[in-house]
């Protein structure tokens, strides 16, 4: 971190640190302690670990409180200031006496390979089950996870004062088998086949899409004939005989012409790819055949052959 970032980390902590003082003072704790949490995160220190620890006291954070009144006195006697770190370990010992304690206990018949414990989404790990944790008062989660098994979950309500609850994991459910389908190749369809694939119904799909775009052709060639008609009509009024237009007539003559030979072409090719498309809808193999599949569980596997016979 640049001298640059660290300076606006300490001004910054600075700012929260006095905001959260004031609101500390004012007796709105719920505002107070994420301001000073963060000051101490920016710019860790001695007054500002004595004032977060306070706050936490009187939101009713005991647990809580008790950590940061022990890291107060640790930076205290690191800075060497005997005063505060007396009036830290002072503070924790009367907490300490009011705390609510809880062990997680898994036992030998619950335990399986890759067993996790987490408590409000943050895990316990191994070595912490069985010890007495403290906890702030209200609900807390606890939630137990293990490869092929069901996920436990219950709540825990702890309620203000000293006290020891004791949460015994029971054994998890395994979990329900997943079953895959898989398609494999067979002689009735063709080896080397695709087992999942449908000629007839490809073959179709491509009858529909040409024959599609075949009648849009004729639609256009129908257009264009139209407009043909429409402009050589036009044109006789600019024109007293065959061989004696007007500039204009010849113009509105040549365009019907090209009009002409568009409908002519959009026509013809349209109506090739129409009878092509009901050719191949026509002389599509007919779908359900038969389909061998293999079935595999947690169980076993097994062979499964469907079709239309």
């Amino acid at each position: 971190m640049t001298l640059a970032a660290e300076a606006r980390d300490v001004a910054v902590a600075e700012a929260l640190f006095a905001e959260g003082r004031q609101l500390l003072t004012e007796g709105r704790y719920d505002e107070a302690c994420p301001k000073l949490a963060e000051s101490q995160r920016l710019d860790p220190g001695t007054g500002t670990a004595l004032n977060l620890a306070d706050c936490y006291e009187k939101q009713g954070r005991l647990a809580t409180a008790w950590g940061i009144w022990l890291e107060a006195a640790a930076l205290a006697r690191q800075a060497g200031q005997e005063e505060r770190e007396t009036h830290a370990r002072m503070r924790a010992e009367e907490v300490e006496r009011q705390l609510h304690r809880v062990v997680i206990t898994v036992p030998e018949t619950t335990y399986v390979e890759g067993l996790r414990v987490a408590r409000d989404g943050v895990e316990v790990r191994q070595a912490a089950w069985g010890t007495p944790l403290p906890l702030d008062p209200g609900e807390h989660t606890i939630e137990v996870t293990a490869p092929g098994r069901e996920t436990y979950r219950t709540i825990v309500s702890i309620e203000p004062g000293p006290g020891h609850t004791e949460i015994v994991i029971p054994p998890l459910a395994e979990s329900e088998p997943e079953t895959n389908v898989l398609a494999v190749d067979t002689p009735a369809r063709g080896v080397g086949d695709d087992a999942t694939s449908d000629p007839g119904a490809t073959r179709r799909t491509i009858g529909v899409v040409v024959g599609s775009v075949g009648a849009a052709g004729l639609i256009a060639g129908g257009i264009f004939g139209l407009r043909a008609i429409s402009l050589n009509s036009s044109s006789q009024d600019e024109c007293r005989t065959e061989r004696f237009c007007s500039q204009a007539g010849v113009e509105l003559r040549n365009d019907a012409r090209a009009a002409g030979n568009w409908a002519t072409i959009l026509g013809g090719v349209g109506g090739a790819l129409v009878a092509t498309g009901i050719v191949l809808w026509v002389t599509a193999p007919e779908s359900g055949g038969p389909e061998l599949s293999a079935v595999t569980t947690g169980e076993g596997a097994s062979l499964l052959l469907r079709g239309t016979f």
